[in-house]
């Protein structure tokens, strides 16, 4: 079973037919301890909007809309959300590393990796993150996402 990785919208530089591949790709994979072609397979990758966050007049809304209209095909699944916004589109708190459960959904925050969050700035911050998600990847890839702890 795949873990469900969930951006915001494509940077202007990505292409929207393949999310979360380019700079922000790299270094989910890095801090999972995959290679490129192992975080492709590991990870179900999707935006909630298909177009760069500018090309909207308000992307709260749409990143809310989306978030419902998305809710139902995810329902059962293990999800990682990136970034306090998309977290907020679905109704979930931003607080990062902590499993939380809600509408048949088991998700976690990770601080968006973009290179302007200054989460990453921090060795300890970016250490919780790298262990959070190799033992999420090391799980997975028993395929026993039972054994993540309870939300």
């Amino acid at each position: 079973m795949k873990i469900v990785l969930i951006g915001e919208a494509p940077s202007r530089a990505a292409s929207a037919d393949e999310a979360l591949l380019g700079r922000v790709g790299r270094k989910i994979a890095q801090l999972s301890g995959l290679t490129l072609e192992e975080y492709l397979t590991t990870y179900e990758r999707l935006n909630l909007l298909p177009n760069p966050i500018s090309w909207y007049v308000n992307p709260r809304i749409a990143l809310r809309l989306e978030a419902q209209i998305m809710m139902e095909s995810l329902r059962g699944k293990t999800c990682i959300l990136l970034g306090a916004k998309v977290a907020h589109a679905f109704n979930f708190s931003s607080q990062p590393l902590v499993w939380q459960r809600r509408f048949s959904l088991r998700v976690a925050v990770v601080p968006h990796p973009s290179g302007r969050n200054r989460f990453y700035n921090d060795k300890n911050s970016a250490e919780r993150v790298r262990a959070f998600l190799t033992e999420l990847c090391a799980t997975a890839a028993r395929k026993t996402l039972q054994e993540l702890p309870e939300a």
